[in-house]
């Protein structure tokens, strides 16, 4: 498994590695935590600490986008990862490979503080299974979405520099499977980085974007399929259909508003013994959030409240992190993970267009 995503990894990275408008560094580093427990239920899980690595290949952006310049020209990072999961028998180790942005908090001559946000794909070792694994309720499929975030601080010395930080690892198969309470990992962690390649090239600015500071809208498709307990249970395929106004403040940051219409078949599971009718399902959200732009690509952040949601089988409120990616001015992919706090609903996969 290890070898299949060290393949992946350089088969994605390689195009960007060989480009000469970056500064290449090498990067090492040992983490030590443990796994949250988050929910009572999964308190047998943890045993020990964990103890996992990472190894990376980041590069330095030069500000030839505006993007880049707008937030300090941040570092693009790729990582390959593995990591103890605090109980051998049950969940044994986890693997992972993600990109990340590392954007500079305090630049100094030789000191500098960084927050990282990245996102990948993660494999479990061992999994939920109803008759040989039943202890395991935090992952049952091996594949899951990888969540990396963390604060940095890196002290510099010729061409090589040495880091200490905090980070939390999030595995997660978005409720696509149950029981999928998720496997939540904070560490301690110390790298040591080089320099291998110093790019004198000096690079111009490509473009300059004019962004309109007046409100424009979209409206976001979505389909995706959930599973509910008891295990082994049918799957559920889920639509809905968003409404949203954004309005960026910046070439950076903006907000974004509207409402969410959702209708979920999966609330049959909630209480079988009551009658559920199709209308019934349907579900009706108001939401706010909060969005970060990278070129063609939008990072969001946000919560939603139900005005609609006649047998509240979750909560009243609701959560997303995702992203959305242009692929013309107006023609946008969507990709999101919904929760209810710390419990994934499921992830939205959608299309959207902007007017």
């Amino acid at each position: 498994m290890f070898l299949r995503l060290l393949i992946i990894y350089f088969t994605f990275i390689s195009p960007v590695l060989f480009s000469q408008k970056y500064d290449v560094d090498f990067e090492v580093k040992s983490k030590y935590g443990f796994l949250i427990a988050h929910r009572s239920i999964m308190s047998h899980i943890p045993k020990e600490h964990t103890k996992g690595f990472e190894f990376s290949v980041v590069l330095q952006t030069k500000g030839s986008k505006s993007w880049q310049n707008s937030m300090n020209r941040p570092k693009i990072g790729f990582s390959l990862m593995g990591t103890s999961a605090g109980n051998k028998e049950l969940v044994g180790n986890l693997f992972g490979t993600y990109s990340y942005l590392q954007f500079p908090l305090i630049k100094g001559e030789k000191n500098f503080f960084y927050a990282k946000v990245g996102a990948g794909i993660g494999y479990a070792h061992k999994v939920f299974d109803q008759e040989t694994n039943p202890k395991n309720i935090i992952l049952s499929s091996h594949f899951n979405a990888l969540i990396n975030l963390g604060l940095f601080y890196q002290h510099h010395f010729k061409k090589s520099y040495v880091a200490i930080g905090l980070d939390l690892t999030h595995f997660s198969n978005g409720a696509s499977e149950v029981p999928n309470l998720g496997a939540n990992l904070p560490y301690v962690s110390l790298a040591y980085g080089h320099n291998f390649r110093k790019s004198n090239t000096e690079i111009k600015l490509k473009d300059k974007i004019q962004f309109s500071k007046e409100w424009n809208y979209t409206v976001l498709g979505i389909t995706t399929f959930k599973e509910s307990y008891p295990t082994s249970a049918a799957k559920y395929t889920v639509f809905a259909t968003s409404f949203l106004g954004q309005k960026l403040f910046s070439h950076k940051v903006g907000y974004e508003t509207g409402f969410d219409f959702i209708y979920k078949p999966s609330i049959r599971s909630y209480k079988p013994e009551i009658y559920k009718s199709a209308e019934s399902m349907f579900q009706l959200g108001f939401y706010n959030g909060y969005v970060m732009t990278l070129d063609k690509l939008q990072l969001a952040i946000g919560m939603g409240i139900y005005l609609k949601d006649e047998y509240n089988a979750d909560d009243r409120f609701y959560h997303r992190v995702g992203m959305k990616y242009y692929l013309k001015k107006n023609l946008f992919l969507n990709l999101t993970l919904k929760s209810h706090w710390a419990k994934a609903d499921y992830v939205e996969y959608g299309v959207g267009f902007r007017f």
